[in-house]
Formats: C-alpha cells, sequence, structure tokens
C-alpha cells in the first residue's frame, strides 16, 4: 500500500470515526513556497514543503500533524518529518 492508499483507507476514516469533521481536517496542506536557492546568476527554488494532515480546533488552531507513510515504513519513520512541519507550519 503506497502513502496515499494509507492516507485514504485507513487514516481519513479512523479520523472521521473519531469526531474530525471535514471543517478540522486538511489534507495535503502546502505550507512553504520551497526555499530559495541562488547560484551564480540565477536563482532556484527548492520543492515545496507538505503535510498530510493539519488538524485544526475550529478554524484557526492547528493542533495536530499527521504524517502519513507507505507499509514499507514504520510509523516513527514520519516523527522527524511531521516535527518540522509543526514548526514550520504558520498558526
Amino acid at each position: 500500500m503506497n502513502e496515499a492508499d494509507t492516507c485514504q483507507t485507513l487514516v481519513t476514516p479512523k479520523l472521521r470515526s473519531a469526531g474530525w469533521t471535514d471543517e478540522q481536517i486538511r489534507e495535503q496542506v502546502t505550507f512553504t513556497h520551497g526555499r530559495i536557492v541562488p547560484s551564480g546568476g540565477q536563482v532556484a527554488r527548492k520543492v515545496q514543503k507538505r503535510a498530510d494532515y493539519l488538524l485544526y480546533y475550529q478554524s484557526k488552531y492547528k493542533v495536530a500533524v499527521i504524517e502519513a507513510k507507505d507499509d514499507t515504513h514504520r510509523a516513527v519513520d514520519g516523527l522527524a518529518q511531521a516535527r518540522e512541519v509543526g514548526r514550520s507550519c504558520p498558526r
């Protein structure tokens, strides 16, 4: 099962059954445009950063980051990525 399958078949249904509403769940959230890197006389933009899920209390207060992984990874493998999102994502 790839990451998209994990989200669709496991994570989203579990969130909804736990009482999270569509207004509280934001999927595939881009939270940076990508770092700008100058090189010589040109600039390049790095890849945008995304979170698989951000959960909100009401509409303004982010309370959780969820990083889904495919079935070849352990759950803990997404921990560093989720922490980075939590620090970098606007409040």
